[in-house]
């Protein structure tokens, strides 16, 4: 009798144990799923804040493009009016660079620089006459990573 009692207790117990892992199994996957589906859902919409946020700092340069190409100093067209104004305009705003761009598609900048942006899908919008900001690029000056404002 003790040897049937052993082993239905054994059994019992080996049973309720397999029961509790099994239990702890699901619990697990079930907490894991929610916490990776939770964590998914907290990117998303942090990227969509953030991108909230870009583009209305990048709509703040569109304007700031406008008006500084508004001035009458810009509209001259002659370089040497031009370039004092856009380092101006640069140290104020604290941007990286400013240039006034030709019917041509050449660019030519604050710092001197100059550069060929004909081929740029936001010179192509602009010269259409509507304002724009473009999707990061690289630059061909500098080869950095570039937002910019047409």
């Amino acid at each position: 009798m003790k040897r049937l009692s052993y082993k239905l207790m054994l059994y019992f117990g080996s049973l309720l144990a397999v029961m509790c892992l099994s239990l702890i199994l699901i619990v697990y996957i079930n907490v894991s799923d929610t916490l990776v589906s939770d964590a998914e859902e907290d990117v998303m919409v942090k990227s969509q804040l953030v991108s909230q946020i870009i583009s209305t700092g990048m709509e703040k340069h569109v304007v700031t493009v406008e008006q500084t190409a508004s001035l009458v100093r810009i509209r001259s067209m002659d370089w040497d009016v031009q370039q004092p104004l856009l380092q101006e305009e640069v140290e104020r705003h604290q941007l990286a660079q400013l240039g006034v761009v030709t019917a041509d598609g050449i660019a030519r900048f604050n710092d001197d620089t100059t550069a060929d942006i004909a081929d740029r899908d936001y010179f192509q919008i602009a010269l259409r006459g509507e304002s724009n900001y473009a999707d990061p690029i690289v630059s061909r000056i500098d080869e950095f990573n570039s937002y910019t404002s047409c």
